[in-house]
């Protein structure tokens, strides 16, 4: 008799359980906007309880629930690093228990979260989803909310007449519709896009409506994103007292709600205007603040834009110094783009500035490109120079230690010995970093000619380079025969097969067997390859591999992660592909491809 007793408590404690993962998710969402750490708290605590429930449908119920209440509520503090994986983990779940409505919520958050992001590519494939979805159950409110966003994510991208068109088609819904912080959103959305399209006029009009109805709707960073939207309008009107009015308004309603993405760019807006009235101290201390609130919220595009503008107001004040170090800056940061989001979100970035840039005067169009095109030249100048400046000493640090080894009698001779070694091991790192450096750059800038490349004669310039590391480590190695007839610049392949057989000996097996070869692909390319006995590579390492300064062991690594970096530039540069494939346990290949010769 006490099982079914055993049982019905069972149940009871469950349906308790639940009914406290439910409280405590409202009372998330009912204070989000006005408290989202609180919200935060909230959704985490009954994200572990829903965790610690049996798998019911209930609790996959409050799982996905607190998925997208810890999505939304880090997403009200721009943490989106945090908000993003809770929000693809509440879609998976939502399609895995075919939730329509949690499902729609869940794709419009991703691609929002994406948005916000800067990602703007790969945000537009959830959004059009979710509008699929919102037209099927035929829901005003989700209707012109996802419409909304889309039409915000065509601003982002620059396709300006998408978004007018997104909006216009939209808006008898919304005016129809009793709810006014969306119209609101409407009013200034359009105000961008008039903007952009230069119809001033229009754009005044839709953005002091927009400021009224984010009032009525009581919507404190609503309003702030409008007078930010009007602040940019009068920046490009040059009205630039009505702009700073604008822009402080929006910042101090930014600060209420504790909003650093908004304050980022209202600050930006701030300092380009002063930039413009030629008050570069004013400006400075704007895009600083501007740049601080970007790295808080590591929003990378942000970032790069500040440190951007920073090195113009101090390259316009003579101070050098500070405007090299933000160009480099700059240039770092927006590698990093590049490499860790793939071309196309750089790209989609690169785009949008450029043909915002494009609508201005043609003027203003061309001088900027120039000054970008000095930047870029004053960067490769820079590194060159730093390459060049840290090669002079080297010599002295070699000298000195030769002078050491005779007269350092504090220590003993193994002390003496260890000393040197240190020394001697630290100029060569600085030596190969050096040279690393200026084969980037000559790689970045050289212009060249193909040519018929004598692989076996390369390869043997490269056996000879490296021999002292392969008698150290005891290497073996197997080389074919012959080489097919590629087309390349030799010096720069024999820079591919010095890297890759350097890693080879430091991570490959003890000893190291390392096999090299190439494979006719069969479309005009060939494959040359190094295999190794390493212990092999688990495939997020393997996405990783190539990537400028990044390094597969950071423990073990002896190198400083220029190396494959460089090879993709090289190979890249000669119209071919690298690559790497591999089974942990089971080595890895090596491989990159070059255009076949081809007989006359």
């Amino acid at each position: 008799m006490n099982q079914p007793e055993l049982m019905g408590e069972d149940v009871r404690n469950a349906a308790a359980t639940q009914d406290t993962i439910t409280s405590l998710i409202a009372q998330a969402n009912e204070i989000r906007s006005r408290d989202p750490n609180r919200a935060v708290f909230l959704a985490h605590k009954a994200l572990r309880l829903a965790q610690g429930d049996e798998q019911t449908p209930s609790s996959q119920s409050g799982l996905l629930a607190s998925y997208l209440a810890l999505a939304s509520a880090y997403g009200r503090l721009s943490d989106y690093d945090q908000a993003l994986p809770y929000a693809l983990e509440a879609l998976q779940l939502s399609q895995t228990q075919h939730s329509t409505a949690q499902q729609l919520q869940s794709l419009n958050l991703v691609g929002v979260i994406y948005l916000y992001m800067g990602l703007y590519p790969e945000g537009l494939p959830y959004l059009l989803q979710a509008q699929t979805l919102a037209e099927a159950m035929g829901d005003v409110e989700t209707i012109t909310m996802v419409a909304n966003n889309i039409g915000w994510l065509y601003l982002k991208l620059d396709q300006v007449e998408e978004a007018q068109r997104c909006f216009e088609a939209t808006m008898p819904l919304v005016l129809a519709h009793d709810n006014v912080k969306r119209q609101a959103d409407y009013h200034d959305n359009l105000s961008q896009v008039y903007q952009r399209l230069g119809q001033f006029a229009l754009a005044e009009q839709y953005g002091q409506q927009s400021v009224v109805l984010y009032r009525q709707s009581k919507s404190v960073r609503g309003e702030a994103e409008a007078w930010t939207t009007l602040g940019q309008l009068h920046l490009k009107q040059e009205t630039y007292e009505e702009a700073i009015a604008c822009l402080q308004k929006a910042l101090n309603l930014f600060q209420q709600v504790e909003n650093p993405q908004g304050m980022s760019l209202a600050q930006m807006t701030m300092g380009r205007v002063y930039e413009h009235r030629e008050q570069h101290v004013l400006a400075l201390f704007h895009l600083h603040e501007a740049l601080a609130m970007a790295e808080a919220i590591n929003a990378l595009p942000e970032q790069y834009e500040s440190h951007e503008a920073l090195a113009r107001n101090y390259q316009a004040m003579g101070n050098f110094v500070e405007a090299l170090h933000h160009y480099q800056q700059f240039h770092r940061i927006k590698e990093e783009v590049f490499n860790e989001r793939a071309d196309s979100r750089l790209k989609s970035l690169e785009v949008a500035h450029h043909l915002e840039q494009a609508r201005q005067h043609a003027e203003l169009l061309q001088r900027e490109i120039e000054e970008r095109e000095r930047y870029i030249a004053d960067l490769d100048t820079f590194a060159q120079t730093v390459a060049h400046d840290l090669k002079s000493p080297l010599g002295i640090i070699a000298g000195y230690s030769e002078l050491m080894l005779e007269e350092y009698e504090g220590l003993d001779a193994a002390a003496q010995q260890s000393i040197l070694q240190t020394i001697w091991k630290s100029s060569r790192k600085m030596t190969r970093i050096v040279d690393d450096l200026l084969t980037l750059a000559q790689v970045q800038r050289q212009t060249i000619t193909l040519e018929p490349l004598q692989m076996g004669v390369i390869w043997q310039d490269v056996l000879i380079r490296l021999q002292t590391e392969i008698e150290m480590h005891q290497a073996i190695i197997e080389q074919p025969e012959s080489w097919p007839m590629a087309v390349g610049y030799a010096s720069w392949v024999e820079e591919v097969w010095a890297n890759y057989l350097s890693n080879a000996l430091k991570y490959g097996g003890r000893p190291p067997v390392i096999r090299v070869g190439a494979t006719l692909l069969g479309d005009g390319r060939v494959s040359f390859w190094m295999q190794d006995n390493g212990a092999g590579l688990d495939a997020a390492a393997q996405a990783k591999l190539f990537q400028d300064f990044s390094r597969l062991n950071t423990q073990q690594s002896k190198g400083h992660g220029l190396g494959l970096s460089i090879v993709k530039r090289i190979v890249e540069r000669l119209g071919g592909t690298v690559g790497v494939t591999s089974t942990l346990g089971e080595g890895a290949v090596f491989h990159f491809t070059l255009p076949l010769l081809q007989s006359s």
